[in-house]
C-alpha cells in the first residue's frame, strides 16, 4: 500500500494530491507585510555565475519575506481553482490551472470583454482577477445576497470572470461606480446599480459615500487596478472606506516596485502622464501603509507573477503559470503587480 503523501503540517494531502507549488506543498499563504526578507529561495541561485550572484541575492532579499512574517491565513477555495471551501481543510487551496482557463475562454466569447483576453491559454495578465476574486470570495461566502461595489468597472471584465469560476457565490449583488460608466451596457451584463462618479474630486467622492443607500452597505469595495490611475489614491481610499460594512472587505491590486524605487519612478510616470494614465507607484509597504491609514489593519498581500508575455508560447503551460504564482506569494516586493485584501476585522481563511 503506497503510503499517502503529507502536506507541511505533516497531515496526508487531499486524495493523495501532489501541492502544485514548489515550495515544500505549503500552497498559497498571502503575506503580512511586515519583515526582513528571507534566504530559503535565494539559495537556489547558488549555480549562477559568481559575478551575477551578489545582485540577484540583494534584489530577492528586498522581494522576498520572511517564513516568520507569513501568516497561517489563505483564500480558502477548497481542491480546485474556484471559490468553493471545502470545509476544515478549505483554507489550503489548490489552484487548478483549468478553472482559470475556462473563465478566459468565457470571456473570449463575451465580445463586451473579448479583446481583454490574449490567446494563450494561461494569459498572466489575466491572474488580477483570480487572484482578486481568491482574496475577496472568504468574506462574501454564508452572507445573505452580498453586496459588491467595484470601483474603476471598464468594460465589467471581473464581473464576467467571477461568474465564470466554479463555486462562485450565487445571489451577489453587484453594483459599479466610475467616471462614465456605460450605464444601460453594463446592466445588461449583470450590475445591479451603475454610479457615476469622478474619483479624482473629493466632493464627488463624498457624495457618493454620504449617500444613505451606499454608506456602509457593501460587504466587499473592489479598486482593481484603479488607484494607480489617480494623484492622490490615498484621499480616494479615505473617501470611500465609508461604503463598507464594518466587516466588510477592501480588495484590488496595482503594479508594484520596491519601495526604494518608487519614489522615483512615480516622479517619472507623471512628467510624461495621460488622462486617465497611470500617476501614482505602489509598492508592499505603500499599500500597507494607505491600509493601516483607513483602519483596515487586517491585511493579506501578494504578488502576482515573475515575467510575463502576452500571446507567449509560455503561457501555455500549466507549469508556467504555478510558477509564477508560487513566486509572486513567495516574492510580493518583486516588480511586477501586488493584490490585496483588508478589513478591520480578522478576514475569514474558511
Amino acid at each position: 500500500m503506497a503510503t499517502p503523501r503529507k502536506n507541511s503540517q505533516g497531515a496526508p494531502d487531499e486524495a493523495g494530491e501532489k501541492p502544485y507549488f514548489l515550495d515544500g506543498g505549503r500552497g498559497f499563504e498571502p503575506h503580512a507585510h511586515r519583515g526582513n526578507a528571507g534566504t530559503d529561495t535565494v539559495r537556489r541561485f547558488s549555480k549562477r555565475p559568481r559575478h551575477m550572484q551578489a545582485p540577484i541575492q540583494a534584489l530577492l532579499r528586498e522581494a522576498a519575506l520572511p517564513p516568520a512574517a507569513q501568516p497561517q491565513v489563505r483564500p480558502s477555495g477548497g481542491a480546485g481553482g474556484g471559490v468553493g471551501g471545502t470545509g476544515p481543510g478549505s483554507f489550503r487551496p489548490r489552484w487548478n490551472p483549468e478553472d482559470f482557463a475556462r473563465a478566459c475562454d468565457a470571456l473570449r466569447g463575451n465580445p463586451e470583454v473579448s479583446a481583454h483576453v490574449s490567446r494563450s491559454r494561461y494569459p498572466l495578465h489575466m491572474v488580477r482577477y483570480w487572484l482578486t476574486a481568491r482574496l475577496m470570495a472568504p468574506s462574501l461566502r454564508g452572507q445573505a445576497a452580498p453586496r459588491v461595489m467595484e470601483i474603476g468597472v471598464d468594460r465589467g471584465q471581473f464581473l464576467h470572470f467571477c461568474r465564470a469560476l466554479p463555486g462562485w457565490i450565487e445571489g451577489t449583488r453587484w453594483h459599479g461606480a466610475d467616471v462614465s460608466p456605460a450605464a444601460q451596457a453594463l446592466t445588461r451584463q449583470g450590475y445591479e446599480g451603475m454610479h457615476g462618479a469622478d474619483f479624482t474630486d473629493a466632493r464627488a467622492v463624498q457624495a457618493l459615500a454620504d449617500d444613505p443607500a451606499h454608506r456602509g452597505q457593501y460587504d466587499a469595495v473592489v479598486v482593481l487596478h484603479f488607484l494607480e490611475h489617480l494623484p492622490d489614491p490615498e484621499a480616494c481610499l479615505r473617501g470611500i472606506r465609508p461604503l463598507l460594512k464594518p466587516d466588510g472587505v477592501l480588495v484590488g491590486g496595482m503594479p508594484s516596485c520596491p519601495e526604494f524605487a518608487r519614489r522615483a519612478r512615480e516622479r517619472h510616470i507623471r512628467r510624461h502622464a495621460t488622462p486617465f494614465g497611470h500617476q501614482s507607484v505602489f509598492s508592499v509597504e505603500r499599500v500597507a501603509r494607505a491600509l493601516d491609514g483607513i483602519g483596515l489593519a487586517h491585511q493579506q498581500v501578494t504578488g502576482a507573477f515573475f515575467a510575463r508575455s502576452r500571446d507567449s508560447r509560455l503561457e501555455d503551460s500549466a507549469r508556467w503559470l504555478r510558477f509564477n504564482l508560487w513566486f509572486g506569494q513567495r516574492f510580493p516586493r518583486w516588480p511586477g503587480e501586488v493584490y490585496f485584501a483588508a478589513s478591520a476585522q480578522p478576514l475569514p481563511t474558511a
